[in-house]
């Protein structure tokens, strides 16, 4: 007996907790749908071409990526065909990246794939879930891996960022004496790290990501020419919207990135990728797909490495499932094909991210998706630094017992100052790269009753971070965001800052890095290169620094030591 249907994978963000249903979708509502296709059969395996291509440190390019994994004739015709029967309308097909987006009104969905769409409120956002999982005609089982599940039909039109009229630079304020908190040009966190001064990332696309958000040219204009130097001429893809309200800070956000990765690399081709999100409530896992599958697949600009500030915790509910991180990791694999770097932040908020559930509700927890065993995970420290710019001391980031006034307009919220998350992930295994690293195992019981009821278990889960750099807003980066200098910080600053020091390693070896952490860890814990100074003090609410451990959960192999780490590299790559 044959199925006539059968069930297959789809990703949305399932009702919060709290979350209050508001009824079914309209039957009219456009909405869509991305399909993600299997590798065409026959093709290698994508993790066994990505471990090749880091052993023998030759990427593939584009061309010879398409030529192999693309999607097959076949895969996308009967995907035209169940399109075609159920009033689909196939609007977008692109073949390397293996996707198909499909646009219909709810009515035609629902019937496709054998759901009834729901729409749910929660603190002002919404959502659009389904009651029952995704069925296909049995013809299609295995050649769709994933539905992105419906999504409002998105808005491709641009909103600029308000224009400002800036005659002058605004002077940052003088530090005071008698004040806890200073900030400081991005470049010169750049040279207390080292960076090899004699490159600037020439030759080298470094992109940056927004989940949503815009950038301002005059703010751009100002952060520069404050700096005395050259405005880059920044490319963007995808529609740069200025944000406002609750989401505004999604612009001092990606605007920092920017700033601090393009004045710490100055000579890269700089790219900013946005998504079609509109705020927090039009945001995600597929627009961690769009965006990722965006930048991999630019044959335009080609980016050589990629920094995105943004995750959030694998365990929490309603966020990431372990399927569709599964399957969001696919793509660092294939960036690792493609040779391009990707660095992640290993969150803000120390290992104990509140969940408010019940007793003892601070598990320790890692941020997915920079707990990727493809990516390199970027910790954050506190970085003391002398009048001159000059390093003094630097430990573990951890301000969670400071507090600060979180003003929305005449509103607002005490939050704490932030520390850097690390620990084990509950994911992904701990990759053999990390087998020198002493990566605690993460231990897990039943207590049921104020019994345990079950025999502890333990997972050998993948350790995060994997290296660090200056995090604290109390020594904080100056950036300029609409209209004023600000205080920049978190894993957020530390991320882009170590991703300028890619580029402009890659542009010191004369290639492309790619899958750096192999070799990271090997130079560091087994040969003894000393290419990253540990962290041997503080801790970050679960996890702590010591000088014995050559690696730790809170700053992983440490900060970098830039030229040496670049002297290193040449000797690696023989240049």
């Amino acid at each position: 007996m044959t199925r006539d249907r059968v069930d297959i994978e789809g990703s949305a963000r399932p009702p919060l907790f709290g979350a209050v249903l508001q009824g079914d979708v309209a039957p009219d509502e456009i909405v869509t749908a991305v399909l993600w296709l299997r590798t065409p059969e026959g093709s290698p395996p994508l993790v066994e071409t990505a471990w090749n291509v880091v052993r023998t440190r030759e990427p593939w390019s584009h061309e010879r990526y398409a030529a192999t994994y693309a999607a097959n004739a076949e895969d996308l015709a009967r995907v035209d065909a169940f399109a075609r029967a159920h009033d689909l309308s196939v609007v977008d097909i692109h073949h390397a990246a293996r996707s198909v987006t499909l646009r219909a009104a709810a009515r035609a969905f629902e019937a496709a794939f054998g759901v009834k769409l729901k729409r749910h409120a929660y603190k002002g956002e919404v959502d659009i879930t389904h009651d029952a999982p995704l069925s296909v005609p049995a013809n299609l089982e295995g050649v769709i891996l994933w539905v992105f599940l419906p999504r409002h039909a998105p808005v491709v039109d641009a909103i600029p960022p308000p224009r400002r009229r800036v005659e002058v630079a605004p002077a940052p304020p003088a530090d005071a004496p008698d004040k806890p908190w200073r900030f400081h040009p991005p470049p010169r966190f750049a040279k207390a790290y080292d960076f090899p001064d004699e490159l600037t990332g020439e030759g080298v696309c470094l992109g940056v990501l927004a989940l949503y958000g815009g950038i301002s040219p005059d703010d751009m204009q100002v952060f520069f020419e404050g700096l005395g130097m050259r405005v880059p001429d920044i490319v963007t893809v995808g529609p740069n919207r200025w944000a406002t309200g609750h989401d505004a800070w999604a612009n001092y956000e990606v605007s920092m990135d920017a700033q601090i990765a393009f004045s710490c690399a100055p000579g890269v081709r700089p790219v900013v990728y946005f998504s079609d999100a509109r705020g927090n409530d039009d945001t995600t896992s597929y627009t961690y797909f769009q965006l990722f599958n965006t930048a991999l697949f630019d044959t335009v600009n080609r980016p050589s490495v990629l920094t995105l500030s943004a995750g959030l915790p694998e365990d929490l509910p309603g966020v990431w499932t372990r399927a569709e991180a599964t399957r969001i990791n696919e793509l660092f694999v294939i960036a690792a094909i493609l040779g391009i770097t990707v660095c992640l932040p290993s969150g803000d908020s120390g290992s104990i991210f509140p969940m408010a559930q019940g007793m003892f509700s601070a598990p320790s927890l890692v941020y997915f998706p920079g707990s990727s065993p493809w990516v390199l995970c970027c910790g954050g420290t506190t970085l003391i630094l002398d009048e001159q710019g000059a390093r003094k001391d630097e430990v573990v980031w951890n301000r969670l017992a400071d507090t600060m006034f979180l003003a929305y307009g005449n509103a607002g919220r005490i939050a704490n100052l932030g520390s850097s998350s690390g620990g084990v992930s509950r994911y992904f295994e701990c990759p053999e790269w990390q087998a020198h690293a002493a990566v605690p195992a993460r231990t897990f019981a039943t207590f049921r009753d104020w019994v345990f009821t079950e025999p502890a278990s333990t997972f050998a889960g993948r350790g995060c971070p994997d290296v660090a750099a200056h995090a604290d807003f109390f020594e904080g980066y100056r950036i300029f965001v609409d209209g004023a200098y600000r205080y920049g910080g978190g894993t957020s600053a530390s991320t882009p800052l170590l991703a300028a020091l890619v580029a402009r390693l890659c542009q010191g070896v004369g290639r492309r890095l790619g899958f750096l952490n192999p070799l990271l860890y090997r130079l560091q814990l087994e040969e003894g290169a000393n290419v990253f100074r540990p962290i041997v003090a503080g801790n970050n609410g679960g996890y702590a620094a010591s000088p014995e451990a050559g690696w730790n959960a809170c700053t992983g192999l440490g900060a970098p030591r830039g030229r040496a780490l670049l002297e290193a590299l040449r000797k690696v790559y023989g240049v």
